[in-house]
């Protein structure tokens, strides 16, 4: 009301009444607020001069603080609290933004960085599942499965088997394991000494052993099955099938250069030529050496050692020589940690991993692990021969000799008739399963000077794998131990050949077919 009032007396042009002390500021502020704006006689239609334009805004913003500071001087002490107190808090409330907005700022900046953080964790996560499953055809995915997948399936299985039938036994935990991984991996000497003795416990066995044989099966299905593992088996075959080719054509070569070397009698009866006196007796020899070669007949390579056959010596190389040499050489580093666990006597481990690879009823050697060290390495040494035995199959079933021998047995008569082929196949198996015991049997009583019929029932007990020999007679000399173990590779590449040629064959490939066919109808 004041400013109203002063500035109504300054626009009749009447000097102000006395004007209060408190009021001689407002009164000037009132006069420089009002010479800003210009006369009453200045025409509407003229333009303000230049140094009074400014913006609305801030028109404005100046009226209003020209307004505070009057009405700070007029206002009461409890106004000035209040409006202290108001600026207080608006002072608190633009200090509550300002960290409110730094807060939202660190949040964003933190949703930024887990945003980048999660990003380069699945690229990372991206970059693992590329180099782990990268080129599936390639020797990476080869020994993932043999060194990774098989064990830990194994291993898996066997704890699950091994608790239950802990639990049925009112055995501990460990004790089972041990059991079902001896059961499952054929060990000569199981790592535990008890045994079930109640009906469940021994239902369980047989139920774990026959999933044992069949897990066998499954391997060594999935192992051949594996592209790299047959384009190795392919590729060996190949470098065999070239040397035999070379040694064919070279002994083709050698028979051709006898049919054209001249005899003697055509040398001396050789003519010299009267153009050419200067020819020795040596040029003469050699055109009659070219002229015989070009006139005689080119023999063929089938007809120079036709009794050499690429595919049966592939087939014996490789069952016969690199399966033994395989499996002592792996026998040999695999027993190294155990023989240094235990503190063995250089060779035990060896001759104890020998007996676990070879499946043999009887152990080559008496030591057992004690120490908790060993028996860890022996359960790996055990799931690892394993893999390796289920090696050994695999090479022996993919040999083309076992394919060019299915496709003879099925031809002719028994192309159209599969399952009298398959019957029959494993009617003859029994003959040439005896004829093998006789043959190793011998090989071995001769070597440790047994009876024939000892070795013969000793060989009997490894091939079918016994849990009680057929006798406890048990080599024992070293080099006995090893030929022990060769004839259980040569019996276990066999079986290898005779699994691959049963699965083959038309009867359970069809059935299988079917099989498969019914479960994806169901």
């Amino acid at each position: 009301r004041q400013r109203s009032r002063v500035s109504t007396e300054m626009e009749s042009g009447l000097p102000p009444a006395d004007p209060p002390a408190s009021a001689a500021t407002e009164l000037g502020i009132a006069r420089r607020s009002r010479s800003r704006v210009a006369p009453r006689d200045t025409p509407a239609s003229a333009p303000p001069p230049e140094s009074s334009m400014s913006t609305p805004r801030r028109q404005r913003s100046r009226a209003a603080a020209d307004a505070d500071a009057v009405t700070a001087e007029t206002a009461t002490p409890a106004e000035r609290r209040a409006r202290r107190d108001r600026a207080r808090f608006a002072k608190q409330v633009r200090a509550a933004i300002r960290v409110q907005s730094a807060v939202r700022g660190v949040a964003a900046r933190n949703r930024v960085l887990r945003h980048k953080l999660k990003r380069e964790a699945v690229d990372a996560r991206n970059a693992l599942r590329w180099w782990w499953f990268r080129y599936p055809d390639s020797a990476w995915a080869f020994w993932k499965f043999c060194m990774l997948y098989a064990p830990i399936a194994v291993l898996a299985i066997s704890c699950l088997f091994g608790a239950l039938l802990g639990a049925v036994e009112g055995w501990d935990t460990e004790i089972g394991l041990l059991y079902v991984i001896s059961l499952v991996c054929g060990l000569a000497q199981p790592l535990t000494g008890v045994g079930p003795v109640t009906v469940g416990g021994n239902a369980l066995v047989l139920i774990v052993a026959v999933w044992a044989v069949s897990l066998v099966g499954f391997l060594v299905g999935l192992v051949g099955s594996l592209t790299w593992f047959e384009r190795k088996v392919r590729r060996y075959e190949t470098l065999v099938n070239r040397a035999v080719n070379g040694l064919k054509l070279r002994c083709a070569g050698s028979a051709r250069r006898r049919e054209a070397a001249p005899k003697k009698e055509e040398v001396e009866r050789a003519p010299a030529s009267s153009n050419d006196n200067s020819k020795s007796e040596a040029s003469n020899r050699e055109d009659l050496e070219g002229q015989r070669a070009t006139q005689a007949p080119l023999t063929k390579s089938r007809e120079s050692l036709p009794w050499l056959h690429a595919e049966a010596l592939s087939f014996s190389l490789m069952v016969l020589v690199l399966a033994p040499i395989f499996v002592l050489i792996i026998s040999a580093m695999m027993g190294l940690p155990l023989t240094y666990s235990e503190g063995w006597p250089l060779g035990q481990g060896s001759l104890w991993v020998m007996g676990s690879m070879a499946m043999l009823p009887n152990p080559l050697t008496p030591s057992q692990p004690v120490t908790k060290a060993g028996f860890v390495l022996a359960v790996f040494n055990s799931v690892y021969t394993l893999i390796a035995v289920v090696l050994v199959f695999s090479l022996a079933a993919n040999l083309s000799a076992v394919n060019s021998f299915v496709e003879w047995w099925e031809s002719g008569y028994f192309k159209k008739k599969p399952g009298l082929s398959f019957f029959l196949l494993a009617i003859f198996s029994l003959p040439a399963l005896a004829l093998i015991l006789i043959i190793f049997g011998s090989m071995l009583g001769r070597w440790e000077g047994w009876d024939a019929e000892v070795g013969i029932l000793f060989i009997a007990s490894v091939v079918c794998n016994l849990g009680n020999p057929l006798t406890n007679d048990e080599p024992i000399t070293f080099g006995g131990d090893l030929l022990v173990v060769v004839v259980a590779v040569w019996t276990m590449g066999l079986m290898g050949c005779w699994l691959g040629a049963a699965g083959s064959m038309q009867l359970p490939v069809v059935s299988v077919f079917h099989i498969e066919y019914g479960a994806r109808s169901v």
